[in-house]
Parts: C-alpha cells; sequence; structure tokens
C-alpha cells in the first residue's frame, strides 16, 4: 500500500526508485536512466522464460507428436482376445476370428458378425502425424534452449539488459522482442508447439511495448553487485503456528486424497478394459436393444457400447491418462478455491464471526473456559493472501502435470483419447478452452511476481483480469467444474456487484494536503448512513476521470469519530475555527480578541471527514494522476485547499461531488474489514506498525485518545509501536502533527477530567539505519497555528528527535523510568533502533492488568513473524495470561 494501501506499490517511473531496475552501474549512470525505469520489460522478462521453457518441453512433444504410438491390438505387450482380432490376421501367433458387420459376407461357419474387430494392420496400428514436426520440435527446442540462457539475468546474458547508449533504444526498438517475436513463427506452425509460440508472441510483443516507451535499466545487475552477491538470505523464517498447520494439512490432505483416490480409479478403469480385450468380455452388440430406450440408463448402455467399439478398434488409454485425469480433479478443488479469499463479502463475515465468537467467549465462563483461544487463533483470516497464493502455486503445478500427462496419453493412445473425450467440454472444445486457460495463467502468474506488481502496479491490476477468462473457460473445458465453481463465483459475482451499488454513492471531497510524498484526501458521504465504518477497516478509491475500471485499496487513517463529530472550518479558507459565542467564530491563526476576525456562524461549517493518507510515487502513475486532477481543481490555491459547493439555494457548502468532466470525483467501495479492527474487544492491546503500514494503526490512536477514552470505551491500556526507517521519516510529517495534536487533546482531557486515570498511553517510535553521526534537521514543510495553545510539546520538537534520535533502543526499559527522559514527549517516545520484542512483552505481561491481550499488526512479514513467535512465548493459560495477534502484512 502507499501510506495506506492495502498492498505495497511502488511504481517508479521518472524519479522514483526502482526496486528491480538500479539507477546506477559501473558502466555509469547515465546509461541506464531512461524516458521511464523497467516496467513492462520485467513482466515481459518473466513471460519469455516461461516461454522459453515452454518451447522446449512442447517442441520435445512437437517431436513425439510426428509418430504417434501404435496398439497393434496388443496392450502392455500381449495380444488382445483372437475372438476380437480381425479374421485372418495374426497376433503373437494368435489367429484372429473377428468378422467386422462392415466386412463383406463370407460363406464360412464363423460366429455372427461383431460390431468391431481390431486390425493390427489398420489405422490405429500406423504411426501418424497428430499435429508434430521433428524439424519444428527441435527448431523449438534449441531456441528456447538458446533464449532462455539469453534471458537470464546475469552480467554474462541480455536478460533485462537495457542500456540507452545502443540503437535499440534510440529506435524505439527491443531486441528482445524481436527475437522472441520471430521465435514464435515456426513454434505456431504445428498443434504440438503453437501454445509456446503464443507465449513468445506475447512475451516479445511485451518487451516491444517496452522498447516503444523507452524504458532502460540493467535489471538490477549493478544493485546486487553494490550489495557483494545475488541478494542475501530473507530475515527471519516462517513457522506456521497450529492453526495455520492445521488449515495447510487439510489443504494438502485433501488434494492428496482426491488425487491418489483418482488416480487409483482410473488405473483400475484402464486395468479393467485391458482384461476385457484380453479374455474378450467387452460388451460390443445389442446396444440398441436394453434397457428400456425412455430411461436414462440407455443413454449410458449405448454410449459404453460405442465406446468399446473404439476399445476394440484402438486399444485403452495410456496410463498417463489417470495421471492426467487425477490433477484434474484436484483443480476442480484448488481453482474454487481461488475467488474465496478475496472475496471481501466473505472475509468481512468471518471477520464479523471472530468478533462474535470473542464477545460470546466473555458473556459465558463455560464457553472461555471450553474454548481457551478466540475464533482468530483457530482461523488464521490475516492469512487469506497467502492462502489464495498457495492456491494459486497448487492449481499451477496440477494444471502443468494435467497437461503433460493429456500430451503424453494423447501421443500414445490418440484414437482412443479422441472417442473418450470427444464430449468432454463444450461442444468437444477442450483442446481450444485448455489452451486458452493456460494462456490466462501465463499473464496472470508472471504478473504477480512482486518485482513486477512493486515496478508497475497497473501491471499486476490488469493482468490479474484475465481471471474472467481463466473461469469462464474452465466451466466450459471440464464436465463437472460448474458444481465446483458454483459457490465461489456466485459469491464473487455478488460482490463485484455490491462494488458497483457501493461505488455509485455520492461522495464529497473537502480537503486535500500535501506534505511531500504524501497526499491526504478528506472526504465524507454525502449520507453518512451509507459509510459505517471502523477503525483499521480500508477503501477501494477509483477515480473516473483517470479510469473507470482502476480500484486502488487504501487503508483509512482517520477515526470514526472524525466522521461523526468533526470540527467546525471556515467556509472560505478551511481552516479550523473557535466558538467566541454563540454566532461568532474565530479562526485558529487569528486573535480572537479582535471582532474584525470573527466569522458568522453561515461562514463555517462542520468538517466531518473520512481520510487517507497516499504515498505520491512516479510523474505516470495513479496517484501522481489523482494529484495533478486534484490540483487541477484548485489552481490558484496553495496546500492545503479544500472544496466547496452551492446548493440549490445558492448557499455555500462544504465538499465538491462533481468534478469538471461532470463526473463523480471519487467513487469510493468500502468500508471493508481488516484483522485490526479487533483492537476494540480487549482490555489492552499493542498496536504495532511498520512503515506504510502504521496507516490503520494512525486510525486506531486518533479513535482512542480523540474519542472512544472520552466516552470509557475500550481499550484502557494502549501500547503503540512504530517502526520506520530514518530514509522514510521525511514522508510522515503529517503523522508527527498528529501525535503531537493527539497528545495534546489527551492532555486537556486528562486535566478536564474527561478522560479516567485508568486510561494508560505509550507511544514508542523506533528509526531504524539512523545516521552515527548528526545530520542537519530539515524543516517541517508545514506550519500549524496554535494560537492561544500551549502544548506540552511541539511538533517540531518531536520531527527533530525522529531524524536525530538518541536514546538507543537497547535501553528503553530503564529509560522509560526516568519522567525526564531526553527521548521522551509527554507519552510518547523515540528510540534508534530496533525494538527488543521479547523484553517488550515480558514488560507488558509482567505489568497486565487483563487476562486477554490484544497484538495488532500492520507491517513487513518479518516483523509479524517475530510477533506471532512472541505471542505463542509469552501466552500461558496457567499464568492466565493470553497473546493474540491479528496480523495484515504490508
Amino acid at each position: 500500500m502507499e501510506v495506506s494501501e492495502k498492498k505495497t506499490k511502488k511504481d517508479p517511473e521518472a524519479g522514483g526508485p526502482a526496486p528491480s531496475s538500479s539507477s546506477s552501474s559501473k558502466d555509469g549512470d547515465s546509461r541506464f536512466k531512461g524516458e521511464r525505469r523497467q516496467q513492462y520489460a520485467l513482466w515481459a522478462h518473466h513471460m519469455a522464460l516461461v516461454a522459453a521453457v515452454s518451447l522446449v518441453a512442447l517442441g520435445i512433444f512437437g517431436i513425439l507428436w510426428s509418430k504417434s504410438g501404435t496398439y497393434k491390438c496388443k496392450v502392455r505387450g500381449r495380444a488382445i482376445s483372437a475372438n476380437l482380432i480381425r479374421l485372418g490376421k495374426t497376433v503373437d501367433g494368435k489367429v484372429g476370428a473377428c468378422v467386422s458387420r462392415t466386412s463383406p459376407k463370407l460363406n464360412l461357419n464363423y460366429t455372427a458378425p461383431r460390431a468391431a474387430c481390431c486390425d493390427p494392420n489398420g489405422r490405429s496400428s500406423k504411426r501418424k502425424n497428430l499435429g508434430g514436426s521433428v524439424w519444428i520440435g527441435t527448431y523449438c527446442v534449441l531456441v528456447g534452449l538458446f533464449l532462455f540462457a539469453f534471458e537470464l539475468n546475469t552480467s554474462k546474458t541480455f536478460g533485462l539488459w537495457m542500456p540507452t547508449d545502443w540503437i535499440f533504444y534510440e529506435l524505439g526498438l527491443s531486441l528482445n522482442g524481436i527475437l522472441f517475436v520471430c521465435a514464435s513463427g515456426l513454434a505456431l506452425c504445428t498443434r504440438a508447439t503453437c501454445t509456446a509460440g503464443l507465449f513468445s508472441l506475447v512475451a516479445g510483443l511485451a518487451y516491444s511495448h517496452a522498447g516503444r516507451r523507452k524504458e532502460a535499466g540493467d535489471g538490477g545487475r549493478s544493485r546486487r553487485i553494490s550489495r557483494g552477491g545475488g541478494g542475501g538470505k530473507r530475515e527471519g523464517g516462517y513457522f506456521p503456528d497450529a492453526a495455520t498447520a492445521f488449515w495447510l494439512v487439510l489443504f494438502f490432505g485433501t488434494n492428496f486424497i482426491m488425487f491418489f483416490y483418482t488416480l487409483s480409479v482410473w488405473i483400475a478403469t484402464i486395468q479393467s478394459w485391458e482384461r476385457d480385450l484380453r479374455n474378450d468380455d467387452v460388451r460390443l452388440d445389442n446396444c440398441d436393444e436394453c434397457p428400456d430406450p425412455n430411461n436414462k440408463p440407455y443413454t449410458r448402455w449405448r454410449d459404453e457400447c460405442h465406446l468399446n467399439r473404439a476399445l476394440v478398434k484402438h486399444g485403452p488409454l495410456s496410463f498417463w491418462a489417470p495421471i492426467a485425469k487425477a490433477a484434474g480433479v484436484t483443480l476442480n478443488f484448488d481453482c474454487s478455491l481461488l475467488l474465496l479469499p478475496v472475496t471481501r463479502s466473505v472475509m468481512i463475515f468471518l471477520n464479523n464471526l471472530a468478533s462474535d465468537y470473542r464477545s460470546a467467549q466473555r458473556r459465558s465462563a463455560w464457553f472461555a473456559r471450553t474454548f481457551e483461544s478466540p475464533f482468530a487463533r483457530y482461523v488464521p483470516l490475516s492469512k487469506n493472501i497467502e492462502f489464495h497464493k498457495l492456491a494459486v502455486m497448487t492449481a499451477c503445478f496440477f494444471a502443468v502435470l494435467h497437461t503433460i500427462a493429456h500430451f503424453f496419453n494423447y501421443w500414445q493412445s490418440p484414437s482412443f483419447t479422441a472417442a473418450r473425450f470427444a464430449k468432454w467440454g463444450w461442444a468437444g472444445t477442450t483442446i481450444l478452452t485448455g489452451g486458452l486457460i493456460l494462456l490466462a495463467m501465463f499473464a496472470i502468474h508472471t504478473a504477480a511476481l512482486d518485482v513486477v506488481r512493486q515496478a508497475h502496479f497497473e501491471i499486476f491490476w490488469f493482468a490479474h483480469h484475465f481471471f474472467v477468462l481463466y473461469y469462464a473457460m474452465l466451466l466450459l473445458h471440464g464436465p463437472v467444474f460448474y458444481w465446483w465453481a458454483l459457490i465461489p463465483i456466485t459469491l464473487y459475482l455478488i460482490e463485484r456487484r455490491s462494488r458497483v451499488v457501493r461505488g455509485s454513492k455520492a461522495i464529497l471531497v473537502s480537503r486535500v494536503e500535501w506534505i511531500a510524498p504524501v497526499l491526504a484526501i478528506h472526504f465524507r458521504p454525502l449520507d453518512k448512513a451509507d459509510f459505517d465504518f471502523q477503525e483499521g477497516t480500508y477503501v477501494l478509491l477509483n477515480c473516473p476521470f483517470i479510469s473507470e475500471a482502476e480500484w486502488h485499496p487504501f487503508t483509512i487513517s482517520s477515526a470514526r469519530g472524525d466522521l461523526l463529530t468533526g470540527s467546525r472550518v471556515s467556509l472560505e479558507t478551511g481552516e479550523s475555527v473557535s466558538r467566541v459565542n454563540e454566532k461568532k467564530f474565530c479562526p485558529a491563526s487569528k486573535d480572537q480578541t479582535n471582532p474584525s476576525n470573527w466569522l458568522d456562524k453561515d461562514e463555517t461549517a462542520y468538517h466531518d471527514f473520512v481520510s487517507v493518507h497516499i504515498k505520491v510515487q512516479g510523474s505516470k502513475t495513479w496517484t501522481r494522476k489523482l494529484k495533478d486532477y486534484l490540483e487541477m481543481m484548485a489552481p490558484a490555491r496553495a496546500y492545503p485547499f479544500h472544496f466547496t459547493r452551492r446548493d440549490d439555494r445558492g448557499d455555500l457548502l462544504l465538499g465538491r461531488r462533481i468534478g469538471p468532466d461532470s463526473r463523480q470525483i471519487l467513487r469510493v467501495d468500502g468500508p471493508h474489514a481488516a484483522p485490526a479492527v479487533h483492537y476494540r474487544h480487549y482490555g489492552t492491546v499493542m498496536i504495532v506498525g511498520a512503515g506504510i503500514g502504521m496507516t490503520p494503526c494512525s486510525s486506531i490512536l486518533t479513535a482512542m485518545l480523540k474519542y472512544r477514552w472520552r466516552l470509557n470505551f475500550k481499550p484502557e491500556i494502549l501500547h503503540f509501536y512504530w517502526v520506520l526507517a530514518h530514509a522514510d521519516v521525511q514522508a510522515f510529517e503529517w503523522f508527527v502533527r498528529r501525535v503531537a495534536d493527539l497528545e495534546y487533546e489527551l492532555l486537556k482531557a486528562r486535566e478536564s477530567g474527561a478522560v479516567s486515570a485508568r486510561n494508560y498511553c505509550e507511544i514508542n517510535i523506533y528509526v531504524t539505519r539512523a545516521p552515527k553521526t548528526p545530520e542537519p534537521v530539515p524543516p517541517m514543510m508545514m506550519n500549524a497555528a496554535t494560537t492561544g495553545e500551549s502544548p506540552s510539546f511541539t511538533p517540531e520538537a518531536l520531527w527533530a528527535e525522529l531524524n536525530a534520535p538518541r536514546v538507543p533502543s537497547s535501553k528503553q526499559l530503564e529509560t522509560m523510568a526516568d519522567p525526564n527522559a531526553p527521548n521522551r514527549f509527554q507519552d510518547t517516545f523515540v528510540w534508534n533502533g530496533r525494538p527488543d520484542w521479547k523484553s517488550i512483552f515480558s514488560a507488558v505481561k509482567h505489568q497486565r492488568q487483563h487476562r486477554d491481550i490484544g497484538v495488532c499488526f500492520c507491517g513487513t512479514p518479518v516483523i509479524g513473524a517475530d510477533l506471532a513467535k512472541m505471542c505463542k512465548l509469552h501466552t500461558s493459560p496457567q499464568d492466565d495470561c493470553i497473546f493474540t495477534l491479528h496480523k495484515e502484512n504490508f
């Protein structure tokens, strides 16, 4: 997420660091700074690798399919029954005694003619071309090996090597694109290799598009060199907890059982066919006689007879067929699960169920004793995206296995395969639909890689919409998939319809703030009843001016109280005002004792709002276009600026709905639940944010310090932890000001008695990778007006400490005991270094006043894994202490 997005979106174009394309090189920086950084080239690169592998694999099938396998009236090297071999033909010493009905009548005393006979010299016993070519297959193998080696992203190959000082850049061409487009030509000429040819063509076109865009870079070579190697080990590890392990065992166990059960059934079927052929037990005749033609069994009886005729003529399926069918059955299961984890209505339902479970746990002592842990501990809802990825990878594995096994089976038993599966799929289109399914997977999977998604999120977003083709073809491809997909697809279609309905509701944009590189947007629904949200939720935003189809997720950074009881502001300037008397108000920056500064009540309005904070990236990104669009509507005003409108009476009102293009400025789909919403069910809560994952934590912090404690709502005890890199401090000036404002609000509430003494707040900010030698503190970009107010500390003081943290985090526990600690700002502490989670959890456990302690985390998976380990380590029902983690990875 960009400061508040549900997914990290680093989308550099001109001026932002690309995660996969270094801006420096041992050959000089300028060689790899083109008009755009590598984005489509990254997608094309990974498509090219897959295309090269497919050229090799399908090239082998191109060679094999040039001559099919043969039957010759034998199964596994043994001749079938003589009664099924054509009269006069001999197979391994067995003289045929079968007379076909289609043969000329012979005056011999043989039994009645059979419906089918096997001819060892017939069509099925001769090798035939299935749509392959030795020459084209060999070409594909050699070209695939060459292109794969060419495409590897190493210092000795050309993969992603796109400098600006060669002829291809000047001409807007791509060498890689030319090679892959040319390679696809011959591959498209045979049935066996056409899929690989299509992959190569698509990869080449993507490379060509990158060339036309003048993308440049070295694919991250210099970045790896500067780090002294190819990347380094991933911090931490992943050790699933008991609940996660249970669901993993259930998922893989179900796949295992379905695969091997189906495999055994089909192997037994093929073995029974072989026995019937050897023992002359194949039903061939009287297909149209019984049972009653008016009954359904008649059709099955007749089809079985006709299939048995093909069995005698062409032989049974090979033993690759059971593998293909077993993989297909598991694909039904896996593909039906892909949509559920990303269907928001399902996740909202499960999150609400988790809340209801916890409420029931507190209402019933018996329930609490019986079930020591909450619902969320048994169902890891925060890992819905991880499960989606796991199901995708499993489905991809079985799809490849399904395809390869079918290709081998078709090579060995082409005629009976065509007869057996002629009616499968819609009108026998299994080959066509299967190819389109592979194409959809090819586009989706290569665009879903982190390096592609982080470089240009829109590639990931639009490529994922190939899922429509994917599921449409799945419904046509197999005979029973629609039963598996009925519920998931129905739920997803309902979800999409709900998005359209929610996105059509009237939204007013009231205020826009800009503290580089973060854009803050304040909006509110025209009808507040349409937007009932809790802290920790997120929304999907769409700007019709930019794109009608492009929706981006952002976490709400404001509290629920900001929408219900917002402050009053001046309609002219948008500045906060304070009440002078019943009818007069004064801007916060003006002298309240001077009547000339006073405003009438109708010159002010309540600023009820929902806010999102968006990190603006490169010049061509959606976020940059949104910022430019909002600036276009207020060309003569400096930040922060606000929008107003006139009603039917001509009165000035706060907020604007329609833009200059006569379309709604923003469409909002949400709110959508996230794991952090469960904070309100605990007496003690630990809120942990890392980097951009701080945004939902900011919403919770605002709600507690500004609203919930004034109403005696839980949680009573708040431990707030925020971890950020020193290089990212500049992007969070807005949050520094918010912390200072909230601390002052809390100070006033405590002094007035509005907040109880039992409410405890502790805010810890950890600045990592701070420079060892102090650097000049950059000035804050926005100066807040605080006339007449006396906060315990200023935003500037906290800002200076964040830019030059003095106290190491290793001394946290001893330093916090000092009321005059140099890094203390009321309830806020700033530390240099990473948090020591073990000592922190021990301290919280030792000081606890509640049995259940919630840990809500938003940030990187590495920290999430550490928190999961700490929760497990310090949870002890015997000590009456349970830590429950609600995790959301950003």
